[in-house]
This record gives C-alpha cells, sequence and structure tokens, in this order.
C-alpha cells in the first residue's frame, strides 16, 4: 500500500482557503449592501402602509362605516402633508363644518378630534417627500393631498391647500395619477423612493 496515496475524507488546505475566500466575498458584499437592502425594506414597508391607509378609508367609504359619535359621514379621506411623517385619515366635515374637500385640524397636534378619525405614522425618517398633481410637483410650502372617498357612489376627488383639484369636485377634470412620494431624505443611502399613484377610477398602485 502506497502511504502517500491514502487520503481522508475532509477538506485540504487548499479547499479550506478558497472555501473561507468565498464566504468573506459573499459577506463583504452582503454587508456592503445592506444599508441600501435595509431601506429597500423601509420604504416598500412604508408605500405598503399608505396604500392601506388609502384602501382603509376607500373601504370605510363603500361600506358606510359610522363614526364614534354614531353618525353616517359621507366621505372618507386620507391627508398628506409633503414633509410630515403623520398621515390623517378623516371624514370631511364630520364635525358639523361645511364640506370643503380637504382636511381641517382642530385641537392641538397631537390630538384626534373633529374631522380626525384615525392617525398613522412614518418611522425611520421616512417621509412623503412630494406630491405630485397629475404630473405637476407641489412647489407651495405646506402642501398637502387630500383624497376623498364618497358613498354611496364608489366617486373620488383630490384637493390641495386651495381647494379641489379633480373634476369630481369642480377641478380641472384631470383623473390622475395623482402621485406621492415616499423617501428617507436624510439617509446616507441617496434618493431611493417609492411612488405610489392614485386615479380617480379608485385605481391605486406602487412603482
Amino acid at each position: 500500500m502506497d502511504f502517500f496515496d491514502m487520503r481522508d475524507g475532509g477538506f485540504t488546505l487548499i479547499e479550506m482557503l478558497i472555501s473561507i475566500s468565498i464566504i468573506s466575498l459573499i459577506s463583504g458584499v452582503v454587508f456592503f449592501n445592506f444599508p441600501r437592502l435595509n431601506q429597500d425594506v423601509l420604504l416598500n414597508r412604508a408605500a405598503r402602509e399608505l396604500t392601506l391607509a388609502l384602501r382603509e378609508a376607500q373601504s370605510r367609504a363603500v361600506a358606510v362605516s359610522p363614526l364614534e359619535s354614531g353618525k353616517f359621514p359621507s366621505n372618507y379621506g386620507i391627508s398628506i402633508q409633503k414633509n410630515n411623517a403623520e398621515l390623517v385619515l378623516f371624514s370631511d366635515g364630520a364635525d358639523g363644518s361645511v364640506e370643503n374637500t380637504k382636511y381641517d385640524a382642530s385641537g392641538q397636534p397631537e390630538e384626534c378630534i373633529g374631522e380626525c378619525v384615525k392617525k398613522f405614522t412614518f418611522t425611520h425618517g421616512i417621509l412623503p417627500s412630494q406630491l405630485i398633481f397629475a404630473g405637476v410637483p407641489c412647489s407651495t410650502n405646506p402642501c398637502t393631498m387630500n383624497v376623498l372617498f364618497y358613498r354611496p357612489d364608489p366617486r373620488m376627488s383630490v384637493s390641495d391647500d386651495s381647494g379641489c383639484v379633480s373634476g369630481d369636485c369642480g377641478g380641472s377634470g384631470v383623473f390622475g395619477p395623482f402621485s406621492i412620494e415616499v423617501s428617507q431624505p436624510n439617509s446616507a443611502e441617496g434618493s431611493n423612493k417609492r411612488i405610489i399613484e392614485v386615479w380617480l377610477t379608485g385605481q391605486i398602485s406602487i412603482r
């Protein structure tokens, strides 16, 4: 028997070094890209949360859901303010005021009274960094987009701080898209973002 031809089933030194090199390379790539991957996850989640908030307002309106007061409102909507992490689910005119297609805040900023029904808050520094009305970015400060769903018909309207901008409430007649960009403006990872598009047909999508 030739002693030098005998070989155990384990790794040789060269095979082990190659394996360690491959593992190190893969780990380096993963760790290098982790901040961007983490941001992608956070932005995807924020976009889904905003989409679900819009769907909740739509569902409440179509189902004619009552308010806590027992009143059955004619609408539900979401108010989104540029560079503000807080979203408001509201009912226009729920406090007895005149319906004007937009959210009229009441009380202190931390309170949810008057037209306010519920609040959502983005986390991890994510904000609605731009609001786009049928292809036209908002240039005012503050800038707000109010998306309203009405009952009993599946009808929508979109308004800004000055009032209605969509055809369903006497505006310009455009059907969309009305877009909300969400991003992490203070992140070192750059201008990565997600865009939520809303059409007056009721379609809501993320891209």
